[in-house]
């Protein structure tokens, strides 16, 4: 059993499935398009809504138990113990977070997708006056309805659950954005897609000279055509946005002869036979080498960057100090020769030096001196 992937008829999975649904329908000239976007969805998602929705559906599961050896209180049990257990360190003191999922917890998108679906499957059954579509992705949805009905639909979703907020925004001159798709209202009420980008839009892509591995680079090159392709429905939409595609590449140092728009859309790749996996470095010509060595013994290799720009610009968190640091190796320095102790703690560090093993609270020092931590596990 995934919870990755929802079950509900509304959810979309990406702008491509987006563009699908929308290419074949006709928006009536009474109808308006509008999309949602719930704010700072994460940290308003009520845990007690999220543990009832989330045994909900694994009681309806059928095939629960052939996927684990846990019931469904354990894993509600153990659930809650994650989503109530969000803490921080700031300025000297410890926080809790009491409201709301954690920002950047791996269960919380899962959580918050299931919440909203929730909300928006209450939203809709209960509405006197429910939209035509409604698609949606994580907390972005896109309603096509009357517009005679929109302001009361807007109030009745604001009012299915009292922690979650939307934002409104309606179409401009026939058109309105949604993800990376500009959603657009034809002459005779067609609906035609095209690619959207924001205003902050650099333009910037891993340079083709940069030490990054070549298939990178060229899933770069064939991913943004194939985009494109699927994403535009109108012949001049597309020849635009390729040849904004070839432009931005260009710029980027990539030689002309990569880039060219697929001519058919490519086929699904056959699921592979389970095998090895290795994660390497890559160092460019010798992650190549080994590449190659490794699939001659039947090993599949992916490759990763030695440093990203997050390494440059440092964590934002707040150093702990080094005295309250636990589980570090430590060098101790003897004052009366140049003998040095080196040893393992599992206490934090202000309380652990000084003292050897098998010398608990007994006051005996090994060596007098200050000391130093090597390395934090």
């Amino acid at each position: 059993m995934d919870f990755r992937h929802t079950i509900s008829a509304h959810h979309v999975r990406n702008s491509i499935e987006l563009a699908d649904e929308v290419k074949t329908m006709i928006v009536q000239e009474d109808e308006v398009m509008v999309s949602f976007d719930v704010v700072s969805l994460f940290t308003k998602i009520p845990v007690e809504l999220a543990l009832e929705v989330t045994q909900r559906r694994l009681m309806a599961c059928t095939e629960f138990e052939n996927h684990s050896n846990w019931s469904i209180e354990d894993v509600c049990q153990g659930l809650k113990i994650c989503l109530e257990s969000t803490f921080l360190h700031f300025r000297g003191k410890n926080y809790k977070q009491v409201f709301g999922t954690a920002m950047g917890s791996p269960v919380s998108a899962v959580v918050a997708n299931t919440v909203m679906e929730e909300i928006e499957t209450r939203a809709i059954k209960t509405s006197i006056h429910a939209p035509r579509l409604c698609k949606r992705y994580v907390d972005d949805t896109f309603v096509l309805i009357e517009q005679r009905h929109l302001t009361n639909f807007a109030d009745h979703i604001q009012k299915t659950e009292s922690s979650i907020k939307f934002t409104m925004e309606t179409e401009t001159n026939g058109s309105i954005p949604f993800l990376d798709v500009l959603v657009k209202r034809g002459s005779t009420g067609q609906i035609n897609t095209s690619m959207y980008r924001k205003t902050t839009h650099t333009g910037r892509y891993p340079n083709y000279r940069s030490e990054h591995p070549l298939q990178h680079k060229r899933s770069i090159v064939n991913t943004l055509p194939h985009r494109a392709d699927t994403i535009c429905n109108d012949e001049v939409d597309k020849q635009a946005e390729i040849a904004i595609i070839k432009t931005s590449l260009i710029e980027n140092g990539y030689p002309e002869r990569m880039i060219r728009l697929p001519k058919t859309r490519s086929k699904p790749k056959q699921k592979e036979e389970t095998r090895s996996l290795a994660v390497l470095p890559y160092y460019p010509g010798l992650t190549d080498k080994l590449k190659r060595c490794l699939r001659s013994h039947d090993i599949k290799e992916v490759s990763k960057p030695i440093r990203k720009f997050g390494d440059i610009l440092g964590s934002t968190k707040e150093a702990i100090n080094k005295n309250l640091r636990q589980r570090v190796i430590y060098s101790i320095p003897c004052h009366d020769c140049d003998q040095r102790y080196i040893g393992e703690t599992q206490w934090c560090t202000r309380r652990g030096f000084g003292r050897p093993p098998g010398l608990k609270n007994s006051g005996q020092t090994l060596f007098s001196g200050q000391a130093q931590v090597a390395q934090k596990f």
